[in-house]
C-alpha cells in the first residue's frame, strides 16, 4: 500500500509541476524566444517545434501592437470593445505579419505530438484590413503531405469568415471585426471535428465536419498561419497569438485531481 501511494505521489508531483501537463502545448508572443522579435528557428513555450517563416521579397514578421491594425486603438467597430486589447499577450504583443505585392506571408509550425482524437486546439487571430480577393487565415496541415485538413479565413472585399474542410468551402455567420477572434477546434473522430469560432465583440458560432485530406491518427500536426497579398501600411497587418493544445475533459480532470492527491498528501505529512 505504501509503494503505491508514493507511485501515486510521485506520478502526480510530474501533471503538478508548473508547466502542467495538463496542457499539451501553449506558446503566446510574450515569451522571451520573441524578445529580439519573431524568426525563423524562434520557439518559444512548450509543446512545439521552432516556426519555420518563408521570408524575402514583400513579407514581414514582427511582434507588435494587435490592436493597431484596423482602424487602430480606439475604432468604435459595432460589436467591438475598445481599449480591450484585442489578442495582445502581457506587453501588447502578437504575432504579426505584413505582406503586399503579391507575395503571401507563411508561418508553419509543428506540434511535437499529432493532434489525437479527443484533443483541443486553440488560437487567435486579429486581421486588419485586408485588400479585394487577398486573404488572411491560418489552417491545420498534414506535415508528411502539406495537406490543408481546415482552414479559417477572410477574403478582402467580403462580409463573413470563411472555414474550408473536405465539403469544400463554407460561408460562416461571423462578420468582418478588426478586434480579433479565436477558433477552438477539437478532432472529434479519426476524419470529424467541432469548432467554436468566437469573436472579441461577442459573436460566435459553432461548426462541424470532417477534416480534409487522407487522415490517420498521426497526420493532424501542423498549423500555417498566412497574410496572403493583405497590403501595406500598418492598418493590414495581420496577428496571431495564444495557441494551445489540450486533451480530453476527462484526462484534465484526472490530473487534477491527481494534483489535489498530491497536495492532500503533502499536508497530512
Amino acid at each position: 500500500m505504501k509503494r503505491f501511494m508514493v507511485i501515486a505521489v510521485v506520478g502526480a508531483s510530474l501533471v503538478c509541476s508548473p508547466r502542467s501537463e495538463a496542457i499539451l502545448a501553449a506558446d503566446n508572443a510574450s515569451n522571451a524566444a520573441y524578445n529580439d522579435g519573431w524568426q525563423s528557428g524562434d520557439n518559444g513555450g512548450f509543446g512545439f517545434g521552432a516556426w519555420s517563416l518563408t521570408i524575402g521579397g514583400n513579407r514581414f514578421y514582427y511582434i507588435s501592437d494587435s490592436r493597431n491594425n484596423g482602424n487602430g486603438l480606439d475604432d468604435g467597430v459595432v460589436g467591438g470593445t475598445s481599449g480591450d486589447g484585442d489578442i495582445n499577450s502581457s506587453g501588447d504583443k502578437a504575432w504579426g505579419m505584413t505582406a503586399f505585392g503579391g507575395d503571401t506571408a507563411e508561418a508553419l509550425r509543428l506540434l511535437n505530438a499529432p493532434l489525437l482524437i479527443g484533443h483541443t486546439i486553440s488560437i487567435d487571430m486579429d486581421n486588419g484590413f485586408i485588400d479585394g480577393g487577398a486573404t488572411v487565415g491560418f489552417g491545420f496541415q498534414n506535415n508528411a503531405t502539406a495537406q490543408n485538413m481546415f482552414e479559417l479565413f477572410f477574403v478582402g472585399g467580403t462580409s463573413f469568415y470563411q472555414w474550408v474542410d473536405e465539403g469544400g468551402a463554407h460561408t460562416s455567420t461571423i462578420g468582418y471585426t478588426d478586434e480579433g477572434l479565436n477558433l477552438s477546434l477539437k478532432r472529434t473522430g479519426l476524419d470529424s471535428y467541432t469548432a467554436t469560432i468566437t469573436t472579441r465583440g461577442g459573436a460566435t458560432q459553432t461548426i462541424s465536419g470532417d477534416f480534409g485530406g487522407t487522415l490517420d491518427p498521426t497526420d493532424l500536426d501542423k498549423i500555417r498561419l498566412f497574410n496572403a497579398n493583405a497590403g501595406g501600411g500598418t492598418d493590414h497587418n495581420a496577428y496571431w497569438n495564444f495557441v494551445t493544445v489540450i486533451p480530453e475533459p476527462s484526462v484534465a480532470a484526472l490530473l487534477v485531481s491527481a494534483c489535489l492527491a498530491v497536495i492532500w498528501q503533502r499536508r497530512r505529512v
